[in-house]
């Protein structure tokens, strides 16, 4: 015969506190990728498409305004 065991409860937290553990770890993890995402698109605007003519940053759709000021923003700014 197998004896079951509860698997024991971090002292003060109960169930539902555990869901709302793994949610704020997710959205951590999401705002971790979203701010990588935008500290790349940033760098590849300054060092890529602003020296270059403003074609290709029409072809990207950014106009040279646009391009500059989203490019000088820190990566926590939306």
């Amino acid at each position: 015969m197998t004896n079951v065991v509860d698997f024991p409860q971090p002292m003060g937290l109960t169930s539902g506190d555990h869901f709302a553990m793994h949610r704020d770890k997710v959205s951590a993890n999401s705002l971790l990728r979203v701010w990588r995402e935008r500290a790349a698109l940033r760098k590849i605007l300054a060092q890529d498409l602003l020296p270059g003519p403003d074609s290709v940053l029409e072809d990207a759709g950014w106009t040279r305004e646009a391009a500059q000021a989203e490019a000088r923003k820190p990566f926590w700014r939306g």
